[in-house]
């Protein structure tokens, strides 16, 4: 003898919905996390830090930052700038005047790569899990 829960009707018809709605809605999200994730990646790729430096130390209200040119904006120089792939391949430009490179600007510059870099694999970590569980919730389905 079978057993089973009926719903809206006696004919399962509400359950169904109910599937149907929950399928549906995983699927937009799995949708939009893989959107994301692409984004992400996209902008994971070469990891780019740029040090600037300003000859106003007095006043720096007349510096900006412009996020749609990801760039300062008024008086600043870019002293330092490292690329740093998604597979590891580095490129850096350090200036070195007569010769001699800024040991206090390359320790500030080397500093805020690695703080860059252990950010970008939390990160990855962070997408990875999400995408691992969003999956993991799929499965069953």
């Amino acid at each position: 003898m079978a057993y089973g829960l009926r719903f809206g009707g006696g004919d399962g018809e509400a359950l169904d919905d109910l599937r149907s709605s929950l399928v549906s809605g995983l699927k937009t999200a799995t949708d939009q996390l893989t959107a994301a994730l692409s984004r992400l990646a996209g902008e994971l790729t070469t990891l780019e830090v740029a040090t600037f430096v300003s000859d106003d130390e007095d006043d720096l209200a007349g510096i900006e930052y412009d996020a749609d040119s990801n760039r300062f904006v008024g008086p600043v120089r870019c002293r330092a700038l490292t690329r740093v792939r998604l597979d590891g391949k580095t490129a850096a430009v350090v200036p070195a005047p007569a010769g001699v490179v800024d040991d206090r600007l390359w320790a500030i510059h080397a500093e805020m790569v690695a703080q860059a870099q252990g950010h970008r694999a939390e990160l990855l970590k962070a997408a990875a899990t999400a995408a691992s569980g969003l999956l993991g919730a799929l499965r069953p389905l």
